[in-house]
């Protein structure tokens, strides 16, 4: 299942790399580029995205936990667990670009001081 979410999830690493890229040839360039991908990890949806995913897909899973505690069995549809490592995928690649990028300004802040 968590193999299924990362296969999932190759498109989205092609959908991040594309304001990362941006932000490297503005900072070489010195040019302002700022398109909506780089514009909503520049704000502070990237710090509350990644720790609401994986909660949201724990919730996906939590009945079923709570029967598998209570009963030793569980009959929940194998989507849910799915679901809920596509959550926990998706959280860890927006926190890790939000990482990048905040790295990636770090160069830029230190070029527009020098100029």
């Amino acid at each position: 299942m968590i193999m299924a979410a990362t296969v999932a999830g190759l498109p989205h690493w092609v959908l991040i790399a594309n304001p990362l890229t941006g932000r490297m040839v503005a900072i070489a360039l010195n040019r302002k580029s700022r398109n909506v991908l780089e514009r909503f990890f520049a704000s502070r949806l990237v710090r509350v995205v990644p720790p609401i995913s994986p909660v949201g897909g724990g919730l996906l899973v939590l009945p079923s936990f709570l029967e598998l505690v209570r009963t030793g069995a569980t009959y929940e549809h194998w989507s849910r667990f799915s679901a809920m490592s596509y959550c926990w995928v998706l959280a860890s690649m927006i926190a890790v670009t939000g990482v990048i990028d905040y790295v990636l300004g770090l160069p830029g802040i230190q070029l527009a001081h020098n100029t």
